[in-house]
């Protein structure tokens, strides 16, 4: 090695010694390093790697023994590990502090405290009640203990339950827990309309069948908008919200397949207030067969039979109350045409009960739908005109908006006009309104299937009577494989208590027009 070359390595290592500073060590040279760099290239390699994978090294093996060749026959040492420090700037990224750490609210902190203008930071209180500081150890404490009380295999689980029903009863919380829940005046009719509705029932061939009072819970979401409790097991348990749910548990326990089945009982709601849950009285009638070809139309045209037998079986009901049908596939079809982070928007304002048609196309417009799409759920969800002999020109109109739609909705309307032909072979000869976008709660429970609603004329938000397909509650409710072959269930669920309060309203109107007809013959026969 010639003294110029010796002197060119020598100035490499000391700029090398001078910037990496305690990160550059220096061992003895390879023989190589005699013949670097006229004849050979230095030879680089990793190791003990911080901070990188092994995909990184890999890579940057490669990408060093490329830029060595590139340099072959001039000083490239320095140049090498300035590369490599360059590429790992950009491509390997330091490991950050995890949200919520107690560094990260630090620098949250010291960020808020240290704003320029007075009134932009956080007083002694808002900073005590932000995130903004650290966990107590308290806290810390009471949530390791909460997880341990709450495992349902851990001891300190049984010993809360075994305290929480030890306790001592509180005579003034006995006295006020059902204090709000005397029976209303009408309450006194039940027994009649209880009566009448097994009698139409009994006609359809349906038995009395009694579903479980409680049912486990089956998730979070079960337990909104249903009364929950805790057994001494530490199980929770609920009280059903609809007769539906308890009807497809029965069904799925007794593997059920063919039968006709009805019940009359109370529903209940959670109430806002501590204290007994809200009671409201209801019906059930379900139809369960194993023919999946002409079974679900057949059942559902007999639904239609049942709600019409009902409504001319009590007074102020048939003359305030229509019978619409559609099918769940067509809702599902409609509204998956929209964009998916407006469907619940769009769904509110389509259902707004005191919104005309004017005003809910313009809202439909101001979140941002085509004029199209806001045609197409305007004339769907009318319900004025499109009578059961008017379903055709119905989607004619719909064929001229949209071909597409026409073509995607045809199976399930050619279902819904079986369903109402069949309908009509049971002597149904009220009118029944095909409305194709019927959204309402009451539906969530019916699923590839016909719909079938009885609601109040001009008031669709007043629903008496809603039924539909609901065997997948049943599978919902069966075991993990089940040993039964699949069958269909149609189901009506009825609110007694509305057909109570129009009977005791009939009732009044009758008691005060007689008694205005004995005043009149009085008065005549004074006069």
């Amino acid at each position: 090695m010639d003294h110029a070359t010796q002197e060119r390595q020598d100035q490499e290592i000391t700029a090398l010694q001078a910037i990496l500073e305690d990160n550059f060590s220096f061992t003895p040279p390879p023989k190589a390093w005699k013949t670097y760099p006229t004849l050979a290239c230095p030879i680089f390699s990793i190791q003990n790697p911080v901070g990188l994978s092994n995909d990184d090294v890999t890579t940057l093996t490669h990408k060093i023994t490329a830029e060595a060749q590139k340099n072959r026959g001039s000083e490239m040492v320095f140049d090498t590990v300035t590369y490599c420090e360059d590429w790992m700037r950009d491509n390997v990224k330091m490991k950050t502090e995890a949200p919520g750490s107690l560094a990260v609210q630090m620098m949250q902190r010291a960020e808020e405290e240290e704003k320029h203008r007075p009134e932009d930071r956080p007083s002694a209180v808002e900073l005590s009640q932000s995130p903004l500081l650290p966990t107590r150890i308290e806290d810390e404490y009471f949530k390791g203990a909460l997880s341990l009380m709450t495992k349902a295999d851990s001891p300190h689980h049984r010993a809360v339950l075994n305290s929480l029903f030890s306790q001592p009863p509180r005579p003034s919380r006995g006295f006020i827990y059902d204090l709000e829940a005397d029976l209303p005046e009408h309450s006194a009719l039940n027994e009649n309309v209880h009566n009448r509705l097994a009698t139409i029932f009994r006609l359809h061939g349906a038995v009395d069948m009694e579903p479980p009072l409680l049912m486990p819970s089956m998730g979070i979401e079960d337990q909104t908008d249903k009364p929950a409790f805790l057994d001494k097991s530490g199980d929770i348990v609920t009280l059903s919200s609809n007769l539906l749910d308890p009807f497809a548990r029965l069904a799925a326990r007794g593997s059920i397949s063919r039968i006709k089945r009805f019940h009359i009982s109370n529903i209940y709601e959670t109430n806002p207030v501590a204290g007994h849950p809200k009671v409201e009285k209801a019906a059930v009638f379900d139809i369960i067969t194993y023919d999946l070809e002409y079974g679900p139309v057949a059942a559902s045209a007999e639904l239609i039979a049942v709600v019409n037998d009902c409504l001319f079986s009590f007074p102020n009901l048939a003359q305030n109350y229509d019978i619409h049908i559609s099918h769940s596939n067509i809702i599902e079809l409609i509204l998956t045409r929209l964009p998916s982070g407006q469907r619940h928007a769009v769904t509110d304002i389509l259902t707004q009960s005191k919104s005309n048609v004017a005003q809910k196309r313009a809202l439909l417009l101001k979140r941002g739908l085509l004029r199209s799409t806001a045609d197409e759920l305007e004339l769907l969800s009318e319900t004025g005109m499109f009578m059961h002999d008017d379903v055709d020109n119905l989607m004619s109109r719909v064929e001229r908006l949209s071909p597409a739609l026409v073509g995607l909705m045809e199976p399930y309307v050619q279902e819904v006009k079986k369903t109402i032909e069949f309908a009509r072979a049971t002597k149904v000869s009220r009118s029944i309104f095909f409305r194709p976008l019927m959204l309402s709660s009451h539906n969530a429970y019916f699923k590839n299937g016909v719909l079938v609603e009885v609601v109040r004329k001009n008031r669709h938000s007043d629903v008496l009577a809603s039924g539909g397909r609901y065997d997948h509650m049943i599978n919902l409710h069966g075991p993990l494989k089940p040993q039964v072959p699949k069958v269909c269930a149609i189901g009506l669920q009825i609110a007694v208590e509305k057909i109570t309060v129009a009977l005791a309203s009939f009732q009044i109107h009758v008691d005060v027009m007689s008694t205005s007809y004995h005043i009149s013959q009085d008065t005549f026969r004074t006069v």
